[in-house]
């Protein structure tokens, strides 16, 4: 349970808040979001430290605006992780969060092979030029270190374990 929110806590949460952030492009209604700007966790949510343990900031943010923290999930109308808006929040189970990102095509069915994959770091061109040098004899470790990325990617791509094919759509 979430201990209640100090005055001094919520001034030094929205001392940690951007009021000026990107309009989502999929939802320009909602206005700006508010971002974020003290320290994240490793899935990029807003992390804030309430009574003594780290919290997320969506659900400060919550906890501030409605003066309870509900018992489900705070989700993002932007489907900004960094954003704690309260007007860009709402509240669900997961059944509701499955349905959202199902609705705005974010949940990944099956397998999605280049850059329609959410984790993909090169492009079709990039992938193309991978296979391409290393058909020619060009050294993994080389590609690797020209484009930036890991040898590992370079190696996945060239051996066609990953972007199997030209054609992607």
């Amino acid at each position: 349970m979430y201990p209640q929110c100090t005055p001094d806590d919520v001034a030094r949460f929205w001392s940690f808040v951007d009021r000026d952030g990107p309009v989502p492009p999929h939802r320009p209604a909602l206005g700006a979001c508010w971002v974020w700007t003290g320290g994240k966790d490793k899935d990029g949510y807003g992390a804030f430290r309430l009574g003594g343990q780290m919290r997320r900031a969506p659900r400060v943010a919550w906890q501030i605006e409605h003066g309870a923290l509900p018992t489900a999930s705070v989700l993002h109308y932007c489907d900004y992780r960094p954003c704690v808006r309260p007007s860009h929040l709402f509240t669900g189970d997961q059944a509701v969060n499955i349905a959202d990102m199902m609705a705005k095509e974010r949940f990944v069915v099956g397998n999605r092979y280049g850059e329609r994959n959410g984790s993909a770091v090169i492009t079709a061109p990039t992938a193309d030029s991978i296979r391409s040098a290393f058909d020619a004899g060009e050294r993994i470790c080389d590609i690797a270190r020209r484009l930036h990325v890991s040898e590992s990617i370079v190696s996945r791509v060239a051996h066609r374990r990953t972007w199997p094919t030209s054609t992607y759509g």
